[in-house]
């Protein structure tokens, strides 16, 4: 059967996301037994991650020709930004940090690499690329976390389940499969050139997706 340009895409990186699944990071916050001072890394770096994530939403706004592409971008980033933000705030402020602490820090060099990376994309390219660069973060996490629920169903019983639960419930997975979709009509057809490049650009945003999930376990929070 046919497959369309999104499934040959998304399957080009599907390597590099199993190699996301096999960290120490992904492994131990899956069954809870990873420590706390890394999920605070980790939640402190997402913070300052989704601050640049947004910006590049903002971009991507600029881009649109249509209403109905601008009302499904906001509808996506307002989406993310209540379920992930909520819960991230709760776990700063249970560590004794505030907002402003967290949103004025310097980011690790490997979360600046990354949204750097997606920002260069969103205002120097096209809708296409900038699209590229942005949807591994949403397909990854629930490609990712999806086989590790399969793995061990007990994930909503474990310590860290409320961080999880927003990427094993159904409603992301749909959200997921929406943008998919969404990402295929703005692309329509291509040139294998175009192809070649666009499966580039989300392949170099899937590699930095492991970069990410590396540093969040091996290096500890810094200010």
């Amino acid at each position: 059967m046919k497959t369309t340009l999104l499934e040959r895409i998304v399957n080009d990186s599907i390597p590099i996301w199993d190699e996301c699944a096999q960290t120490p990071f992904v492994k131990e916050i899956s069954d809870g037994t990873i420590a706390d001072e890394k999920v605070l890394k980790y939640i402190v770096e997402d913070t300052l991650y989704l601050l640049e994530y947004a910006k590049c939403f903002a971009y991507q706004i600029t881009k649109c020709k249509t209403l109905e592409e601008i009302r499904y971008f906001y509808g996506i980033l307002g989406f993310v930004n209540e379920s992930e933000t909520s819960v991230r705030r709760a776990f700063i402020k249970s560590h004794g940090l505030s907002d402003f602490q967290v949103e004025t820090k310097t980011p690790d060099d490997v979360c600046k690499a990354y949204t750097d990376f997606m920002l260069a994309c969103c205002k120097d390219g096209n809708l296409k690329e900038g699209l590229m660069s942005i949807l591994p973060c949403m397909l990854s996490y629930q490609y990712i976390f999806h086989k590790m629920y399969q793995k061990n169903p007990d994930i909503p019983k474990t310590k860290y389940a409320e961080i999880l639960a927003f990427y094993i419930c159904d409603e992301y997975a749909a959200l997921a499969k929406e943008w998919k979709d969404f990402a295929e009509k703005i692309c329509g057809e291509v040139s294998a050139q175009e192809e070649k490049h666009l499966t580039e650009i989300f392949r170099t945003s899937s590699e930095h997706e492991l970069k990410f999930w590396k540093m969040s376990y091996e290096k500890n929070l810094e200010w």
